[in-house]
């Protein structure tokens, strides 16, 4: 194929790893398409930080499990709280 058609392939992957982050963040599929690409870059970027967020509290509760002890048991009441 021609460089043309890769591009062409890499920019429609990225806008469909766009909306399938906003969709799975809330988003409506229907509302995405009114957004100013400035609003999509933003929300998509604040999506990524939440992931990223989340993935840090995933490592550091399964750090904590496997640790066990006080340190473990302590965190889980806070996360029940």
């Amino acid at each position: 194929g021609s460089g043309k058609t890769a591009a062409g392939a890499g920019k429609q992957g990225r806008w469909g790893d766009i909306y399938a982050t906003l969709i799975r963040h809330g988003h409506q599929h229907r509302d995405i398409g009114s957004f100013t690409l400035r609003q999509l870059m933003l929300y998509y970027e604040r999506a990524l930080a939440v992931d990223r967020l989340d993935r840090a509290g995933r490592m550091q509760d399964m750090n904590l499990a496997f640790g066990g002890g006080k340190a473990a048991a302590e965190h889980l009441r806070a996360l029940q709280r």
